[in-house]
């Protein structure tokens, strides 16, 4: 799922090729980094500048991370451990089981699966009715 258009690129100033910094916190341990491939985490003697980046970013060395300017959400590490990246996710998968629910329109159950149509018919009034009456909820 490409997700790229919520974090925008900086359009101004120094970051204006580079991805915003994102808002949150990286939740993995420098093995978890490395594994991911974090470039703050590349090999193990960077395992004391890791936990100092960490302090100092407030646990979200994304920003001011060349590879997140580069690539910005398209980072393995980000994906996997961002609380950011879980954020968005979890909000879409909220939207979409909101708006694919049988009951997302607010219909009776005697309505649930049937078309504009057979709802017409079933209550003897036109398709339009039927519509109008969905759109101000009053169906």
């Amino acid at each position: 799922m490409d997700i790229s258009h919520l974090f925008p690129k900086g359009t101004r100033g120094i970051k204006h090729r580079g991805y915003l910094p994102p808002k949150g916190a990286l939740l993995a341990a420098f093995e978890q980094a490395m594994e991911a491939g974090c470039i703050q985490a590349e090999m193990d003697s960077l395992r004391g500048m890791y936990a100092a980046i960490m302090v100092w970013t407030n646990c979200n060395p994304c920003c001011g991370c060349p590879e997140w300017d580069r690539i910005g959400p398209k980072c393995g590490c980000f994906q996997k451990h961002h609380t950011a990246y879980r954020d968005v996710l979890k909000q879409n998968k909220a939207r979409v089981e909101e708006t694919t629910s049988p009951s997302s329109a607010g219909l009776p159950l005697q309505f649930t699966g049937l078309t504009t149509k057979q709802i017409a018919e079933k209550l003897g009034v036109s398709k339009n009715e039927v519509r109008r009456r969905k759109a101000a909820g009053t169906l």
